[in-house]
């Protein structure tokens, strides 16, 4: 599994309200990738947001990266809502889920 960290600083003026439905729009065309899981989104204290990324592999990652619905909203982000951001491309190495067995470290394949 592929996990992408996307954080941002929204720019001066752009209000949550604003910056949620954005990334909810951003996000609309991946339902259209294969290998698409979901994203969570998160507000950090400093107001940074963190988005969190899950693809089934690297090449569903390239094709969201380069969908053009989405590189076009990357343009508009830049321009309207973005300060900055990184953009953490990540493989999954292990993952502990509670309930569960928690004696125990899930081990993923590496891919």
């Amino acid at each position: 599994m592929i996990v992408v960290v996307f954080k941002h600083r929204p720019k001066a003026g752009v209000s949550l309200q604003e910056d949620e439905q954005f990334m909810k729009e951003l996000y609309l065309p991946a339902k259209h990738i294969p290998g698409f899981l979901s994203v969570s989104g998160y507000t950090a204290e400093n107001g940074d947001r963190v988005h969190i990324e899950y693809f089934t592999t690297p090449e569903a990652v390239e094709q969201w990266q380069n969908f053009p619905e989405h590189v076009r909203m990357i343009q508009v982000g830049r321009e309207r809502f973005y300060e900055s951001y990184t953009a953490q491309v990540c493989t999954l190495v292990s993952q502990i889920d509670y309930p569960g067995d928690s004696s125990e470290v899930g081990k993923l394949a590496e891919t």
